[in-house]
């Protein structure tokens, strides 16, 4: 619906693209993997790009809305997705070779990959989240003032949990005493704040 009501705002096709993204990831959540089912496979690779780009376009989200930031669009696209692509690559790549392979080494150059990912997304959400706090603070209007408000209310109630919670945890301990599809029931915030925002 924002997509359609706002097509001349590049701040709506990258929103539309982040909550693709988001509802992708939410629905793709880690589970068991069945050895003898490719789909389970194919599932747990599709997780890994779409959770691993997601952090990306939320970044580049923030490098546009509500006001566009520090050049063009597809140079800021490409310098912010590229290493987000690399990463997503890095994990699917290990993580179908630990599972030929059956090795514990393979296995643990995928942790890392997968530890390097929640580096990474803990870093995207929090230059994500200066970025909108920067702009509020800089904003000009009462109206991107309450724009930036809802944004911001979504982040923190919809991520704070799940970067806390989860990534931060993993990176710390490469393990959560918070199952990662209880912290990732509060994202559900975030595409309704930041749809009504835009």
């Amino acid at each position: 619906l924002v997509l359609l009501h706002q097509r001349n705002d590049p701040a709506a096709g990258i929103l539309h693209w982040s909550l693709i993204l988001m509802g992708a990831t939410v629905l793709l959540t880690q589970g068991a993997i069945q050895a003898d089912e490719v789909l389970t496979f194919f599932r747990r690779c599709l997780l890994y790009v779409t959770y691993t780009l997601l952090a990306g376009v939320l970044l580049l989200f923030t490098m546009v809305f509500p006001k566009a930031k520090l050049g063009a669009l597809p140079k800021k696209a490409i310098l912010i997705l590229s290493p987000a692509a690399f990463l997503a690559a890095a994990q699917v790549w290990f993580f179908l070779k630990a599972v030929q392979t059956n090795s514990a080494e393979v296995f643990g150059f995928f942790q890392q990959s997968f530890d390097a990912f929640h580096i990474a997304f803990f870093l995207y959400g929090g230059i994500s989240l200066t970025n909108f706090i920067h702009s509020y603070r800089v904003s000009e209007t009462i109206e991107e003032k309450k724009k930036l408000q809802w944004i911001l209310w979504g982040f923190v109630i919809g991520a704070a949990p799940f970067l806390l919670f989860v990534v931060l945890l993993q990176v710390i301990f490469s393990a959560s005493p918070i199952p990662e599809e209880f912290a990732i029931i509060f994202v559900i915030c975030i595409p309704l704040s930041f749809a009504i925002s835009v």
